[in-house]
């Protein structure tokens, strides 16, 4: 079975193409979240996020371009979307640590 074989019978349902899909991607998409987090739990739990992505948004892919290309795109947005939620979650932190300090301070 081909790859737009297999996406097709993802886009109907199929379970076990899913799957499939998920053991071709997996360590590509890791990969590319590793680019952009650099820790490897952040990638895994990116790497879940997008294929819940794909499980839920598979019917919308139109073949106009490569499926890599398009889980790419997921995982890219994820990636940089979580990196900047985390380093804003950092920001806040060390915002209150530093508030702490001058409450200590007065």
């Amino acid at each position: 079975m081909n790859e737009i074989e297999i996406i097709r019978r993802a886009q109907a349902g199929d379970m076990a193409a899913f799957e499939q899909i998920v053991q071709t991607y997996e360590k590509r998409v890791i990969l590319a979240a590793m680019q952009v987090c650099r820790n490897q739990q952040d990638a895994e739990d990116i790497t879940q996020d997008v294929f819940v992505s794909v499980y839920r948004n598979i019917g919308s892919f139109r073949f106009e371009a490569s499926f890599y290309s398009w889980i790419y795109r997921i995982t890219m947005n994820m990636a940089f979307n979580h990196s900047r939620q985390k380093k804003y979650h950092e920001f806040l932190t060390s915002e209150e640590n530093d508030d702490n300090y001058y409450a200590i301070a007065d």
